[in-house]
């Protein structure tokens, strides 16, 4: 609160109404002592001083406690610049880790690509590959080592500014690595055919709200659905899988079974047309069919009932094949879940695994073993926020520098990912 003079009951300040303490400890404001009419007696107590009102020390606690109330007491128009300050500054820390992001996946691919090329000169036969990389990575050198670079810049309102910038300046040598990270994300994404993406779901299996539900203990036959494209199955026998498995206009089943081992062990084949496909509690049969479902493009395995399991790579007609794998196992059935993602590895794009911060230690390095070539992203999927981001992200560098292509985040940490119930 505003604290006054007791003479010209203005405001204490700064300045002109800077408060000063007189010997006898009574305090007013500069202006006031100006006033020859005062003739250097305090109106309070009348006893007289000989200073000079400029000479006169200042009331040290009114003027800390103006500090305070100025530090405290803003403007509208002071908290909106604030606010504007904030959001400019989030925006420009996720600027920055998109970038941080993608020259760590430059680094990892400069790294590789070097190794290439070492191993190239030893061996004094390159191919047609390695030449083309060599020159490609002469001219980007001519960029990084030129004597100036210019970085012009527009707004949104249309004026733009020139800057530039001398070649020791880190700047200079970011953009042309940033520059050169998109023009190769642009080169693998032009290798994606339109057939490719046309085939691609890149999503968990979708289900519409009124799919058939077949439960345990249904009285309504299967026969009653042979034209339906989509079925759920909840808690079933593998009498009604087999009734399941002559639908041969089904496209898309959700499948829960019964977790105990040893339970229905001689599951029939499902549906082999099918191109989305989850399963709870997944039998050793389940996996095994997949297989020989060519054009199974999306598949979520949730929960795994059996002894560990080595499958063979699956073999998707034309160039599609399963495109989106989501994967939840326990740490005990890794082998199983590695598998799995090898087997589907030609031709995935997405992969999401639950993986906690101390699962699968290995699986940075049997990722980067998995012949992941067209994967472009990787959720781990997490149940609970990480206790500690430094360590959920040093997990995810870890796995990203195996599959430098690809981008890896977390379900949690990503503010982005919108995760599909699966």
């Amino acid at each position: 609160m505003p604290l006054p003079c007791d003479i010209c009951f203005e405001h204490f300040d700064s300045k002109v109404h800077r408060p000063k303490s007189l010997p006898c400890g009574h305090t007013f404001c500069l202006k006031c002592l100006h006033n020859p009419s005062l003739g250097k007696i305090c109106p309070s107590c009348r006893k007289r001083f000989t200073t000079g009102p400029v000479d006169l020390p200042d009331n040290v606690y009114l003027m800390s406690v103006m500090e305070t109330v100025d530090q405290t007491v803003a403007s509208p128009g002071d908290l909106q610049q604030l606010q504007r300050g904030v959001d400019a500054a989030e925006h420009e820390v996720r600027l920055l880790e998109q970038a941080m992001d993608a020259l760590h996946i430059k680094l990892t691919s400069s790294r590789t690509q070097l190794q290439q090329l070492k191993k190239a000169v030893q061996a004094r036969a390159p191919t047609v590959g390695q030449l083309k990389l060599a020159a490609q990575l002469e001219d980007r050198h001519r960029l990084l080592t030129a004597s100036k670079h210019a970085l012009i810049v527009e707004d949104k309102d249309g004026a733009t500014r020139r800057f530039s910038l001398e070649p020791d300046h880190h700047l200079a040598c970011l953009m042309p690595l940033l520059q050169g990270a998109r023009e190769e994300d642009n080169k693998d994404d032009k290798e994606d055919t339109e057939d490719d993406l046309a085939c691609c779901p890149l999503g968990p299996p979708s289900f519409s709200n009124d799919t058939p539900i077949l439960s345990y203990g249904a009285r309504n036959r299967c026969i009653t659905y042979k034209g339906q494209e989509e079925m759920r199955l909840s808690e079933v026998t593998s009498s009604y899988a087999r009734e399941v498995g002559d639908m041969s206009l089904l496209k898309r089943l959700y499948i829960f079974t019964y977790s105990v081992v040893g339970s229905n062990p001689l599951w029939p084949d499902l549906p082999l047309q099918l191109e989305e496909l989850h399963i709870v509690n997944a039998h050793a049969a389940h996996l095994r069919c997949l297989q020989r479902m060519p054009r199974l493009r999306s598949l979520a395995v949730n929960g795994y009932v059996g002894a560990a399991l080595t499958l063979d790579p699956l073999k998707p007609c034309s160039r599609c094949g399963v495109q989106w794998l989501g994967v939840r196992m326990k740490e005990d059935q890794y082998s199983t879940l590695l598998s799995l993602v090898r087997a589907c590895a030609a031709s995935l794009r997405v992969l999401e695994i639950k993986c906690g911060l101390k699962d699968f230690p290995a699986l940075s390095k049997d990722l980067q073993a998995s012949g992941l070539r067209f994967l472009r992203r990787l959720v781990l999927v997490r149940e609970h926020p990480a206790g500690d981001t430094k360590d959920c992200d040093r997990q995810r560098l870890a796995i990203q520098g195996g599959l430098p292509k690809a981008l890896v985040v977390c379900s949690k940490c990503y503010k982005d990912f919108q995760a599909k119930t699966w």
